[in-house]
């Protein structure tokens, strides 16, 4: 599941691992930034990746990244280079579901790549505002890039403009939106 938003992301994050958690299911967990240590980034039910497993698979995506790039080739950036590590990391251990808080904006973002079961954007004010754009229609239209044809999306309260821009990108999809305001209490 890709988490995307400005505000709210890391909590709604916490809140699914929880859910599933206690469902059983041990989720893989990946978030950024971290709050006190690297290792919280990347988790497996409750279980942060351990130093020894982070510094082989760290050590593994370095030795890709430098057998694949060629002179004048930009390199992965940090964010990317960690989500691969965490992709790498879930897989071996099989997590039955990822829960992939969205680093900066969406439509670009490193976490986008997979096939999610579903979306969820958080509300969305200005921010990064030097790669998503001046207005809250510009980035609201970077964060709408998570969204999918046919993939259920769950959006929480936003500021008019950015709920137009996510509703037009919806339906151009044809993605079924979820408005948490329309949900009853």
């Amino acid at each position: 599941m890709l988490i995307g938003g400005t505000n709210g992301k890391g909590s709604v994050t916490a809140f699914l691992a929880s859910i599933l958690g206690a469902a059983g299911i041990a989720p893989g967990v990946y978030t950024s930034p971290h709050l006190i240590s690297f290792d919280e980034r990347i988790v497996v039910g409750e279980e942060p990746i351990g130093e020894t497993e982070l510094a082989a698979l760290a050590a593994e995506v370095r030795d890709a990244i430098r057998a694949t790039a060629h002179d004048g080739d930009d390199l992965p950036t940090y964010f990317e280079a960690t989500t691969a590590l965490a992709f790498l990391h879930f897989r071996r251990r099989r997590v039955p579901i990822a829960l992939l808080e969205v680093g900066m904006g969406g439509r670009y973002d490193a976490t986008n790549v997979v096939a999610p079961l579903a979306c969820a954007i958080t509300p969305i004010a200005l921010d990064h505002m030097q790669w998503l754009g001046e207005t809250l229609a510009e980035i609201a239209r970077q964060k709408a890039g998570i969204l999918r044809a046919g993939v259920p999306a769950v959006i929480g309260s936003q500021p008019p403009e950015a709920l137009h821009v996510l509703r037009d990108e919806a339906s151009r999809l044809g993605t079924t939106l979820r408005l948490t305001s329309d949900c009853e209490t």
